[in-house]
């Protein structure tokens, strides 16, 4: 037993020895940087839009991630740039910061801007910055534009601007540590731009079949785990120093290398790598920033494509790369792929923890507002009746009279109740959702709140007092229809599978000669599908662009140039706009394009699957190289995204972007399987199948049972008649009858006489 523990640490001594020794990064072929100098700053912007403050007494917070092993010198700051109404009054309006709940200084408004002409410069203090952890800087702001209690609720003249260009200025002495596990956030939550994911990504040319999978699998992990970053720069370069995706090493951008160690044709540490491993395992490691190396560097890799996979899944699961507290690991356990939790109900009944939500505090006296968004599951348009069932609770202070509790849906209210003492600790309020909300895959819902104390000074916190609570558990219940929803580009890129457990996959067709703009637009795609719906997705490669028949169970993503692009038949004939064998576009009728207006544009279709009604086509095509860096820049800005909408988008060299409609001429019905229908029996009865089927199989029995003997029955009367007839019964009969006859005629005469 010592001595396996012996030979651990000594295996664990020389790997750590070959990422530091062996791994110079000059064997990247990257050329000398300047010595770093022995302190090192950052200015980090840390408020992605300006801030508008417009209530008496305000509170925003913004977090920042500080990784473990930096020493901040007594140089760093916080730097905050503000404008505000010329209506507010000297004596009641001031600014107050905390860093992670201690109050740093509070401030008149006038006061800051006769100082620092709308710049506010704070010390940050050493001792309350904590590491490893995420940090909160808050704001609260007290502002007055009239005098009385709580004149300026509802006051458009009252207002102060926290503007995006404030930022935090943090020096360090030394570098943090690198451990795997901190990989996301020294990358994306350290100090760097907390609306921006940049990364450079490198990988081997001669395995692109390995390689381009895992890179687009990593790029949807990073976009789910950081889905409200709105800009993204990724670069994407190959192995050999002389092509012209050289990398560029005068960046100071964090680096990430992947494919399988074999596949390095011109990189001896990496080799030396693969010599140690074992068949099938996989290889992680993450080196900090260094005089030489000015930011982080990771490997994934693997001695084989087994272990290169095992490596792939193991970043891109937090749950495990969180528990890895070391700079390297070696992996030899089976890896699974992480799955979606989020499972379909076939009732259609959903709680708001479902989708992600917990229970929300709505705190604070008067106004106060929270916005949530569903997507309708599986693509399905839902049915007449569907409903929100809000469950809350408030405060017993709150005054009947004025507190109101209000919902909207898309923007517009549909619904509102009193907050009376009736409905204190367990008020609830349906909201019907009209079916033209429902035509939608995306639904907004708004909950605004009214908390009223009575008369109060607008200056104090009311939060311990005037309170709504929304319950985690609400509903919102989505009645499945029969009609599948009219795929969209809305939210694009967007697709359903994965959900239930099931692997979320998807197949990409790109060209055969992909460079390295057509490399960073599929990872940008990536991570923006990661973004939209919080997967990670395992990515198919289209031979050229043919997808098997595997791939045609799966959502598929076509890109390519009007040249390169070769769609099956069954896409052509579907698709508004299709490229022909003559390099000429085929467009139909009803779409209002032409040739001439496709020029210098990038086009953006999507369609309904011609394999699988349930699975989405996404078609991206373009003209030229131009066009493709035009495609990278939307793809970077999720402003330009967010302005897609119908069927068909156009975006042109300013990124401007056109929509078209080309949907589709009739509704599509749901697929039904047999169990699909043996579910719906269940729903409709109420009752397990096999109890409806035993049921069934009495009901055919009882049936038979009667029909059988009503035909014994018949029998009988048959042979009963027929052996009357042989024993002469029947004139026997035949003579009483006519006895009985003259009987009465004699009778009639004795009457008359």
């Amino acid at each position: 037993m010592k001595g396996t523990i012996k030979l651990g640490i000594a295996q664990l001594f020389v790997w750590n020895m070959i990422v530091l020794l062996l791994i110079p990064w000059g064997a990247f072929a990257q050329p000398s940087t300047e010595q770093l100098q022995p302190e090192k700053n950052y200015r980090l912007p840390f408020i992605s839009t300006d801030q508008t403050l417009n209530m008496p007494k305000n509170a925003v917070s913004y977090w920042f991630f500080m990784p473990k092993g930096g020493t901040i010198t007594e140089q760093s700051s916080l730097n905050i740039h503000f404008t505000f109404s010329s209506t507010l009054l000297d004596t009641r309006s001031n600014l107050t910061i905390y860093v992670n709940g201690t109050a740093l200084e509070t401030k008149g408004i006038y006061t800051l801007q006769k100082e620092g002409q709308g710049w506010w410069s704070i010390k940050l203090p050493i001792d309350k910055i904590r590491q490893n952890d995420t940090n909160e800087i808050k704001f609260t702001s007290n502002q007055r534009s009239f005098e009385g209690d709580c004149a300026d609720i509802d006051n458009p003249d009252n207002w102060v601007i926290l503007h995006s260009d404030s930022y935090l200025n943090i020096t360090l002495k030394d570098d943090y540590t690198a451990e795997l596990s901190g990989f996301y956030p020294v990358y994306y939550e350290g100090l760097s731009n907390q609306n921006l994911l940049a990364t450079d990504f490198i990988f081997p040319k001669e395995d692109r079949e390995e390689s381009l999978p895992a890179l687009l699998k990593l790029s949807s992990s990073i976009g789910a785990a950081y889905a409200g970053r709105q800009m993204l720069d990724f670069q994407v370069y190959e192995e050999m120093a002389h092509e012209s995706g050289q990398v560029n090493e005068t960046s100071v951008r964090n680096k990430i290398y992947l494919g399988p160690f074999s596949a390095w044709r011109d990189n001896q540490p990496l080799q030396a790598l693969s010599q140690n491993l074992d068949k099938d395992e996989g290889y992680l490691a993450i080196t900090g920033p260094t005089e030489s190396t000015p930011y982080y560097t990771t490997i994934i890799g693997g001695k084989d494509a087994t272990g290169f996979e095992k490596a792939v899944n193991f970043i891109t699961n937090r749950t495990l790369l969180e528990q890895a507290n070391q700079s390297s690991l070696i992996l030899k356990s089976q890896i699974q792929s992480f799955k979606s939790a989020f499972t379909t109900n076939q009732e259609g009944v959903y709680s708001f923890s479902d989708f992600g939500y917990p229970t929300i505090n709505l705190a604070g006296a008067f106004h106060q507002r929270a916005y949530l968004s569903f997507i309708q599951p599986q693509e399905i348009r839902s049915s007449k009746g569907s409903y929100i069932n809000l469950k809350f609770s408030h405060s017993q202070a709150l005054v009947s009279d004025r507190s109101v509790i209000t919902v909207t849906l898309n923007g517009t209210p549909v619904a509102s109740t009193k907050l009376t003492a009736a409905n204190t600790e367990e008020g609830t309020l349906k909201i019907n959702i009209p079916e033209k909300y429902l035509k939608s895959p995306l639904l907004e819902v708004g909950i605004e709140c009214y908390n009223y104390l009575g008369a109060v000074d607008c200056s104090k916190d009311y939060s311990d007092s005037a309170w709504t609570v929304i319950d985690a558990d609400s509903q919102i219940v989505f009645f499945p229809g029969d009609v599948m929803l009219q795929p969209t580009l809305k939210m694009f890129p967007y697709l359903y599978s994965g959900q239930n457990g099931e692997p979320a996959k998807v197949a990409l067709g790109m060209p055969e000669q992909f460079d390295a703009d057509s490399l960073e637009a599929a990872a940008l795609l990536a991570a923006r599908l990661g973004q939209n719906t919080g997967r990670v997705y395992d990515w198919n490669l289209l031979e050229q662009y043919a997808p098997t028949s595997e791939q045609k169970k799966m959502d598929l993503i076509f890109l390519g140039s009007y040249q390169e692009i070769d769609l099956p038949e069954e896409i052509k004939t579907t698709l508004a706009v299709a490229p022909t064998e003559n390099n000429q576009l085929r467009i139909q009728d009803d779409v209002n394009v032409i040739t001439e207006t496709l020029q210098n544009k990038v086009l953006i279709q999507v369609i309904r699957s011609p394999w699988d009604p349930t699975r989405r086509v996404y078609v991206i095509m373009y003209n030229n190289q131009e066009d493709l860096t035009v495609l990278k820049q939307a793809l970077s800005n999720k402003e330009i995204l967010q302005k897609m909408e119908q069927q068909l988008s156009l975006v042109n060299s300013s990124l401007d972007v056109s929509n078209l409609n080309a949907g589709e001429k009739a509704a599509v019905s749901v697929p039904k399987t047999t169990e699909d229908r043996v579910k719906d029996l269940e729903r409709i009865t109420r009752m397990p199948w096999w109890l409806v089927a035993v049921l069934i199989v009495l009901i055919i029995a009882a049936l038979i049972a009667l029909l059988r003997l009503r035909r014994v029955k018949n029998e009988f009367i048959k042979a009963g008649e027929k052996m009357k007839a042989e024993q002469g019964f029947k004139e026997a009969e035949n003579g009483s009858a006519e006895g009985q006859k003259a009987e009465k005629d004699n009778t009639e005469k004795q009457s008359k006489n």
